[in-house]
């Protein structure tokens, strides 16, 4: 794998051990350069991937942020208001400042833009409030690939979660002026996107069994497809 891609990654700030990987194409991409980002504030220990780089083909210059935003505890007074948008902030800074034909933002938000009940918290959060980090990136003229997907009305799910209904907590970003939306599915494909993890069975929907495929993780892997505009 290693002689196809380039790895790079970013482990979180303090002691934490897990962060943050991209694996760059070599014959697809080039002129690649990704930064790093320790997310404000500190405490969350926090960060992100920013790749600028050229698509070989087309010569489009194309940035992909990754990141993974801190987990919105209800039962405090400061992650949902503050440190969550100001995260978020710092995301869309990045994309923004790139100055790339295409911005693509990718990562685990923590929350989802469809959930319909307000987590459980003495300080009355709604869900829109939860929700803000994946509204600030609408706002500035993102769109969910895999929302745009899936027909009208159908809520996928992609990650369980601890103090809310599960839901689709991993999302890939996109500007649609920038880039034709080909395909946006949760592995395995033939899943439907509104399975239900089963500590037992993995994802399961009731009619169809994956097997290993759909135990991997209670993350469902998000898979996407761009198409870029042709070359000038």
């Amino acid at each position: 794998m290693t002689d196809d891609y380039f790895f790079f990654s970013k482990k979180r700030t303090g002691s934490k051990v897990d962060g943050l990987a991209m694996l760059i194409s070599k014959t697809d991409w080039e002129n690649i350069v990704v930064d790093t980002i320790d997310l404000e504030p500190s405490s969350c220990d926090r960060v992100a991937m920013a790749a600028h780089l050229k698509h070989a083909l087309s010569g489009h210059r194309v940035c992909i942020v990754n990141t993974h935003l801190t987990v919105a505890h209800a039962e405090n007074s400061w992650d949902i208001p503050s440190c969550r948008p100001l995260q978020m902030d710092q995301v869309l800074t990045a994309a923004r400042e790139s100055k790339s034909d295409v911005t693509i933002i990718s990562g685990d938000l923590n929350c989802d833009h469809l959930e319909s009940e307000p987590p459980e918290s003495p300080y009355n959060y709604t869900v829109a409030d939860v929700s803000k980090p994946v509204h600030m990136a609408f706002q500035s003229g993102f769109q969910s690939a895999l929302h745009e997907s899936l027909p009208d009305g159908v809520r996928p799910i992609s990650h369980t979660c601890s103090y809310a209904q599960d839901g689709a907590a991993d999302y890939v970003l996109y500007k649609s002026n920038q880039v034709r939306l080909i395909k946006a599915t949760l592995h395995p494909e033939g899943l439907k996107p509104d399975a239900q993890w089963d500590a037992a069975n993995g994802w399961y929907d009731g009619t169809h069994d994956f097997g290993a495929a759909s135990k991997l993780s209670d993350h469902r892997p998000l898979v996407v497809d761009f198409g870029l505009p042709s070359p000038q």
